[in-house]
C-alpha cells in the first residue's frame, strides 16, 4: 500500500449499523496510533472488504483488488478489528516470529489436531521484524490457550513465566504494533526527527513531539506518564539499599497509575512482588504491569493471580511500574511491591521483612498497656505492628549485673472505633447490551471508602435500556447466513425442525457424527437464514406433533418481547431458557 491510504467499500448494507460502528471503532483506533488512514466508500482498484463471515480473519499484506476481511458474530471488538486489519497491513502473528523460540514454547501435545499450522514459525526470508523486539502484549500474538485441546492446557507458555500472562491481549494496538506500521509506511511523513528516549520516535501525527512507550511522556519521552487520578499517588522513586515498598491505592474502575523506581546508573533494581489479590486471568484483566527489561519498547510483565516467588533484577537501573484496572476491578484488589538497589552480580537476594503491616489509616487506635516497673522498653509505633486485637512483644533488658538478664512481657491492647463508609459518586452508565429489541440492559457501579468500608445499600445499579424497535435495515435479501445445531443423534432422529416464519430458515440432513468426551455421538442439523434476520426462533417438537405457530412475527423486538408504538414490551407469560 504506497499510498498509506486504504479504501473501503460500503462496509456490506447487508450489515446492521452497529457492526459497521464497531468497524469504524477499530478503524480509528489505528488512526490515532498511525498516520494511516482509512477512506469509507473510496475509489481505487485495491481495497479492503469488511464481510460479517464465519469467524474473524484476514489475509496477510496486499493482496491486490479486493481484499475480504471477516468480522464474524464474536468479532465486533476494537481489539479484534484493529487485530485483523494490522494482518492486512502485513502484520504476522507475534509467536511467528522467526525469533521466537527464544521467548515461548509451543506445546503441539496441547494442540487440537489440525490446527498445528497456526504455529508455523516465519523465517528471516518471509517476515520482517525491523528490529524491533519480541512483545508479548502485542495485539497480534495468542492467548496462551488458543487452539488448546482444553481450557486446563496451554498451547504457549512463556519461557519467563511473568509474562505468561501477558500473551493474547485484545483491548489495544501495543505501543510496538504501532511503532511497526509507523516504521514501514510513515518514515517520511516528518521532515524532522526528533532524538526520542525509551525506545521512542517522531510521532507521525505530532510531528514535534515523540510517540512515547506505555509510562513515558514529555516531549522527548523523558519523563513519567502522569496517573489518571490522584489518589494513585503515582511518582519518581529512588532505590536505596534498604527495602522500600509501592502498593495500590484504593481500588477504582479504569485506574491508571505510574510510577518509576531509579537506582544508581551502574546499579539494579531488585524487586519482589506479595500482596497480589488480581484475579487470574489467561491474559491479565486487572494487574500490575512491571517494566523491567532494558528494552522499555516491548510490554511490561502483567502480573495477576499467583506472583513470582523469588526476587529479580532489573536488566538497567530503571524499572517502570504500572497499574490498571478495568470497569469490573472489585476492592481488596491489589499489590505490594518491594523495591531495593542491589549490584548486578548479586545472584541470591534475601527476601524483605514483611511480617509487619500498616494498620489502616482510617482506623481510630486506641492504646491500653500495662504499667512494667523496673524495666525500659521502646515505644510501641503504630506503623510497625499489625491491627489485631491483642499483640504481644517479648523484651529482654539487662540487670546491674552483666552475667544475668531479666526477660519482660508487655501486652498491649489495640482497640478500633470505626467509623461507616461512605459511598462514591456513580460511576457512568455502561453501554447498553443491545441497541434495540428491548431486552438490554446497561450497569453503574460505586465503591465504599473510608472508616471501616461498610455502607448500606449496593455497590451497582442496572437498569433496562435499547427499549426501542428494532428497524429493518435496508439489506440484500438474498443474501443468507449459516447456522448448525448440535444434539445427540439419537435424539435428532425423533425430532422435526422448523423455523418461526414459513420458509425464513432451511434445514438440510448432515451425516457427519462428532465424539465427545464422553463417546457420546453427536449430529449436526445446518440450516441457512437470510442474514438480515434480526431474530431467528428455531421450533423444535417431537416427530408427528404437528408444528406451532410462534407470536413473535416481525423479528423486531428481542425473545419474549413484543412491539407496541415503537417501543418494546416483556411478555410476562413468557418463560426463556
Amino acid at each position: 500500500y504506497p499510498d498509506r491510504k486504504f479504501t473501503l467499500t460500503k462496509i456490506l448494507t447487508a450489515i446492521l449499523a452497529t457492526w459497521k460502528s464497531y468497524i469504524r471503532i477499530g478503524l480509528r483506533h489505528i488512526e490515532d496510533e498511525t498516520c494511516i488512514r482509512f477512506e469509507e466508500d473510496g475509489h481505487g482498484d485495491d481495497y479492503l472488504l469488511f464481510v460479517r463471515g464465519d469467524g474473524c480473519w484476514s489475509n496477510i499484506g496486499r493482496a491486490g483488488g479486493s481484499q475480504r476481511i471477516s468480522i464474524g458474530p464474536g468479532c465486533g471488538s476494537k481489539g479484534i478489528i484493529a487485530h485483523e486489519t494490522l494482518h492486512a497491513l502485513g502484520l504476522w502473528h507475534e509467536q511467528a516470529r522467526s525469533d521466537r523460540d527464544d521467548f515461548v514454547f509451543i506445546n503441539y501435545e496441547n494442540i487440537k489436531s489440525g490446527t498445528e499450522y497456526n504455529f508455523e514459525k516465519r523465517s528471516i526470508q518471509t517476515s520482517d521484524n525491523m528490529n524491533q523486539p519480541y512483545d508479548f502484549g502485542s495485539i497480534m500474538h495468542y492467548n496462551p490457550k488458543s487452539f488448546s485441546i482444553s481450557l486446563q492446557r496451554n498451547s504457549l507458555s512463556s519461557y519467563d513465566p511473568k509474562y505468561q500472562q501477558t500473551m493474547g491481549q485484545r483491548e489495544a494496538i501495543s505501543f510496538k504494533d504501532a511503532k511497526m506500521i509507523n516504521l514501514r509506511y510513515c518514515n517520511e511523513t516528518c521532515k524532522t526527527h526528533l532524538n526520542c528516549f525509551a525506545g521512542g520516535y517522531t510521532d507521525p501525527n505530532d510531528c514535534n513531539k515523540c510517540k512515547c512507550p506505555e509510562g513515558y511522556a514529555g516531549i522527548y519521552c523523558d519523563k513519567l506518564m502522569d496517573s489518571n487520578m490522584n489518589i494513585c499517588r503515582g511518582s519518581e522513586l529512588i532505590a536505596k539499599d534498604d527495602w522500600q515498598y509501592i502498593e495500590n491505592p484504593f481500588i477504582q474502575i479504569n485506574m491508571n497509575c505510574n510510577w518509576r523506581i531509579s537506582a544508581r546508573p551502574d546499579r539494579r533494581v531488585a524487586l519482589y512482588l506479595t500482596n497480589l489479590t488480581f484475579p487470574e486471568d489467561d491474559a491479565c484483566a486487572n494487574y500490575v504491569e512491571v517494566k523491567y527489561k532494558q528494552d522499555k519498547v516491548t510490554s511490561g510483565a502483567r502480573l495477576c493471580g499467583s506472583p513470582p516467588k523469588t526476587v529479580w533484577l532489573s536488566e538497567d537501573f530503571e524499572v517502570l511500574v504500572m497499574m490498571r484496572t478495568n470497569y469490573f476491578v472489585r476492592k481488596g484488589w491489589g499489590f505490594k511491591l518491594y523495591y531495593r538497589e542491589a549490584d548486578e552480580s548479586e545472584r541470591k537476594i534475601p527476601l524483605p521483612n514483611i511480617v509487619f503491616t500498616t494498620p489502616n489509616p482510617n482506623e481510630k487506635l486506641t492504646f491500653a498497656t500495662s504499667s512494667i516497673a523496673t524495666t525500659t522498653s521502646p515505644p510501641i509505633s503504630s506503623t510497625s505492628i499489625p491491627v489485631t486485637s491483642t499483640t504481644t512483644l517479648i523484651t529482654t533488658t539487662p540487670t546491674t549485673t552483666p552475667t544475668t538478664v531479666t526477660t519482660t512481657v508487655r501486652t498491649t491492647k489495640l482497640t478500633t472505633t470505626s467509623m461507616p463508609g461512605k459511598w462514591t459518586e456513580w460511576a457512568f452508565w455502561s453501554e447498553c447490551s443491545t441497541s434495540c429489541g428491548g431486552c438490554g440492559t446497561r450497569k453503574r457501579v460505586r465503591a465504599c471508602y473510608g472508616g471501616n468500608k461498610i455502607c448500606s445499600g449496593k455497590d451497582a445499579d442496572i437498569e433496562s435500556c435499547g427499549l426501542e424497535v428494532c428497524s429493518n435495515p435496508d439489506v440484500d435479501i438474498n443474501h443468507r447466513c449459516q447456522g448448525q445445531i448440535v444434539m445427540p443423534c439419537d435424539l435428532m432422529g425423533k425430532l422435526d425442525f422448523e423455523a418461526s416464519s414459513g420458509e425464513i430458515a432451511t434445514f438440510e440432513e448432515d451425516d457427519r457424527v462428532r465424539v465427545v468426551k464422553d463417546d457420546r455421538q453427536n449430529c449436526i442439523k445446518f440450516f441457512s437464514y437470510p442474514c438480515m434476520t434480526s431474530l431467528l426462533t428455531i421450533n423444535i417438537n417431537k416427530k408427528n406433533f404437528g408444528s406451532t405457530s410462534n407470536f413473535l412475527s416481525s423479528g423486531t423486538c428481542c425473545s419474549g418481547y413484543y412491539p407496541s408504538n415503537g417501543k418494546c414490551y416483556k411478555l410476562k407469560s413468557y418463560k426463556s431458557y
